[in-house]
């Protein structure tokens, strides 16, 4: 059966075989006995392969989108989206996350053109029961805001998907804006599911009234990884 490329490194003297602990890789052990055998003689080779774990192996999406750690595990955020606008300019967007109901940690605060995706405002080990939530919001001018959407309740502004989820299939509100399918084009695969690590949670999020003309759920995006911390290399 084919199980994937695995680097494998020989133990001296254990008669062990290990894989790296790549978390993305299948790791185990093939044990040899005897060791050493005469030319014509037959050794006998026992293995035990573990398959890597699904994101939902480690984490429990809940109702309302919150997520629930199963283990500890290494949280990283970051953001990839921010496309709240109207017809021709972005607007900017205010979001937060927060781990065990501690204090709300601001994560993101600009427009479409501010993000990076490389910095991960949150990374951290969190510890088994940790509930994460995320918050966001939309600048409408002024001193004048959206009400705050975010994963304290259950409503349909806040998506939760997972590797192999299908892609909502919502237009784009504005001109300036893309359809969601095309705005996630990195994250999307050829049969329009979601496409990111196995260890990934993408969170869509949108500031208008569900159903409206401005619902298009790319209004704030952000990709939450989790890593047990059995691979984590400090």
């Amino acid at each position: 059966m084919k199980i994937g490329l695995i680097s494998l490194a020989v133990l001296a003297g254990t008669g062990s075989i290990l894989a790296d602990t790549d978390p993305y890789n299948p790791v185990g052990t093939l044990q040899v006995s005897p060791k050493t055998v005469q030319t014509g003689v037959h050794t006998n080779l026992s293995w035990d392969v573990e398959y890597p774990s699904a994101v939902l192996d480690i984490v429990d999406i809940n109702d309302d989108d919150s997520i629930t750690t199963k283990i500890e595990t290494r949280l990283q955020l970051r953001v990839i989206g921010a496309s709240w606008s109207t017809r021709t300019t972005f607007y900017t967007v205010n979001a937060y996350a927060r781990i065990s109901g501690s204090s709300w940690r601001q994560v993101f605060y600009g427009k479409e053109y501010d993000i990076n995706p490389l910095y991960l405002p949150i990374n951290r080990i969190v510890s088994p029961g940790s509930r994460i939530d995320v918050a966001a919001r939309g600048h409408l001018g002024r001193s004048n805001w959206t009400q705050w959407y975010w994963t304290l309740e259950n409503h349909q502004n806040v998506v939760a998907l997972v590797n192999g989820d299908p892609v909502p299939t919502i237009d784009k509100a504005h001109a300036i804006q893309e359809d969601v399918e095309t705005y996630l084009a990195n994250y999307v695969d050829d049969d329009g599911n979601i496409s990111i690590g196995p260890h990934d949670v993408i969170y869509l999020f949108d500031f208008n009234s569900y159903g409206s003309s401005g619902f298009d759920l790319q209004d704030f995006v952000c990709l939450l990884t989790f890593t047990p911390t059995e691979y984590v290399v400090d």
